[in-house]
C-alpha cells in the first residue's frame, strides 16, 4: 500500500511538468472596489483548496481522508480600518475559522472579532502560549492549521521601541481533549473569561518582552460528578495565572531566543487541578550552506509542590490527570529539533520534527516532503509517528495520531 502512495506522489509530480506549464488561472485573486460614499472600498478574495489522503500506522484504514476549500476575505474602507474572514468547508461542515475588525488611529490599534494570536515567541515548544487553543485532532500537514480562534478584543499601543498589547477574551474556549479511547462528558461552567498583557521591548540587539494572563487553562481537568447514580468524568476548566518572558537575539550567524512561563494554578489542592510549575525554553536557529534551515531546542519543566500519587478512590483520575498536563515528575526534559533542506531551486522541501522526552522517554518524529509543481499547486507526502511506553500519555493516543498522508493543495 505505501509503494501505492508513492506512485499516486511520483505520477502527480511528473503529469504537473505537462499541465502546469503554463501560468495558473489562480495566480492573482479577484480584486473589486466600491466608490460609494467618496471612499474607496476595496475587496480581496484567495485561499486554497486541498486534498488529501491519509491512512493509518498500518496503511489499511482511510477513512479520515477529505477534502477541503479555504475562502479568505480582506477588506478595506479607507485608512483608518479593513477587516479579514477565513471560512472553511469541509467534506463535514462549514466553519468560521476566523472574522475581526481592526481599527487604526495614530499609535493605538483596535481589533475585534474572532481570531488567532500567537503568544509565544519561541519555535516548537511554547510555554508562555496560552492564549490559542489547538486541536491535535485536525489533520493537517501545516501545525498551524490546528490552532482554533477565540472571540476577543485586543489593543496595540506603539511607542518607539515598545509594543503594549493588551487582551480581552469575553468566552472560554479550550483545546479539545486527545482521544484516548473513552468518551468524556462536558461539566456544566461559566463562560470564564480571560485578561492578557504583553509589553515587547524591541532593541537594535535584542528584542524581549514581558506577559501576564489571568484565565482559564486550554486544558481542563477529569474530575468525578458523584452527584449522579453512576459516578461520571466530565471536563472542567480551572484558573490559572500566567508570568512569562522571552528573548531573541543574533550572534553571528546564529538565532538565539529563550522563552520561561511560571504558572500558578489556583485551587491546586483540588484533585483535576495540576501543580503550578515552571517552564523554559532555548533555541538555536542556523542556517547551513543557504538552504538547510535547523533549530534544536532544549525544554524543561518544575514543579516544586510536586508529590507522588496516593491510593485514594480517584487514583485513577488523578493519574489521567497527570498524564494529560504532563506532571508524572518533579522535573522533565526534553529535546526538540526540525530540519528544513530546500532543493531544486527551493521547488523540493524535506522537512523532519523530532522531539524527546528525557524523563518519561516519550518521542514524536513527523517528516514531511513538499513539492512545487508549479508556484501556485503543491504536493505534500508525509508520515507522523508517536512512540511511548505503556503507561504514558503517547501511549494512549498514539493510535490516532499515528499516520501517513499524501496532500494536493492549489492556491488561488
Amino acid at each position: 500500500m505505501l509503494k501505492k502512495i508513492m506512485f499516486c506522489f511520483l505520477f502527480c509530480i511528473t503529469l504537473s511538468n505537462y499541465i502546469f506549464a503554463e501560468d495558473s488561472l489562480f495566480d492573482s485573486a479577484m480584486e473589486m472596489s466600491d466608490n460609494s460614499g467618496g471612499k474607496k472600498l476595496s475587496y480581496t478574495i484567495n485561499g486554497n483548496l486541498k486534498s488529501a489522503i491519509y491512512s493509518n500506522d498500518s496503511l489499511d484504514d482511510f477513512s479520515n481522508s477529505y477534502s477541503q476549500l479555504s475562502l479568505k476575505f480582506n477588506m478595506k474602507k479607507g485608512e483608518f480600518g479593513d477587516g479579514y474572514a477565513n471560512i472553511i468547508i469541509d467534506n463535514k461542515s462549514i466553519i468560521l475559522r476566523e472574522a475581526y475588525l481592526n481599527y487604526y488611529f495614530k499609535n493605538l490599534d483596535f481589533r475585534i472579532g474572532k481570531q488567532i494570536i500567537s503568544w509565544g515567541r519561541s519555535d516548537g515548544i511554547n510555554p508562555t502560549d496560552n492564549i490559542t487553543p489547538k486541536d491535535l485532532n485536525i489533520l493537517s500537514s501545516e501545525s498551524d492549521d490546528q490552532k482554533l480562534a477565540n472571540f476577543m478584543l485586543k489593543s496595540k499601543i506603539s511607542l518607539n521601541n515598545i509594543r503594549i498589547i493588551g487582551l480581552f477574551i469575553p468566552k472560554y474556549s479550550s483545546s479539545p481533549n486527545l482521544k484516548t479511547g473513552e468518551d468524556i462528558l462536558e461539566g456544566d461552567y461559566k463562560n470564564y473569561e480571560t485578561k492578557a498583557l504583553k509589553v515587547n521591548f524591541e532593541f537594535p540587539v535584542v528584542d524581549t518582552s514581558i506577559s501576564y494572563v489571568n484565565g482559564y487553562s486550554l486544558n481542563r481537568g477529569i474530575a468525578v460528578d458523584s452527584s449522579k447514580t453512576t459516578p461520571t468524568p466530565i471536563l472542567i476548566p480551572y484558573k490559572e495565572e500566567v508570568y512569562g518572558a522571552d528573548f531573541s537575539t543574533t550572534i553571528k550567524s546564529y538565532r538565539i531566543s529563550g522563552e520561561c512561563a511560571y504558572k500558578n494554578y489556583l485551587e491546586n489542592e483540588k484533585y483535576y487541578i495540576p501543580y503550578s510549575e515552571l517552564e523554559y525554553t532555548l533555541s538555536v536557529d542556523k542556517t547551513f550552506l543557504k538552504s538547510i534551515s535547523t533549530i534544536f531546542q532544549y525544554y524543561e519543566k518544575y514543579i516544586d509542590e510536586y508529590k507522588d500519587l496516593k491510593i485514594t478512590p480517584y487514583y485513577d483520575v488523578e493519574m489521567r490527570n497527570r498524564l494529560i498536563s504532563k506532571q508524572t515528575a518533579k522535573i522533565q526534559n526534553s529535546l526538540l529539533y526540525k530540519i528544513d533542506w530546500s532543493l531544486m531551486y527551493e521547488q523540493l522541501h524535506i522537512e523532519n520534527v523530532g522531539s524527546y522526552n528525557l524523563t518519561t522517554k516519550e518521542s514524536i518524529f513527523k517528516t514531511k516532503i513538499s513539492y512545487n509543481i508549479t508556484d501556485d499547486f503543491i504536493a505534500i507526502l508525509g508520515n507522523d509517528s508517536y512512540f511511548g511506553d505503556k503507561g504514558t500519555l503517547i501511549d494512549l493516543i498514539k493510535d490516532d495520531l499515528n499516520r501517513n498522508y499524501l496532500e494536493l493543495k492549489i492556491s488561488f
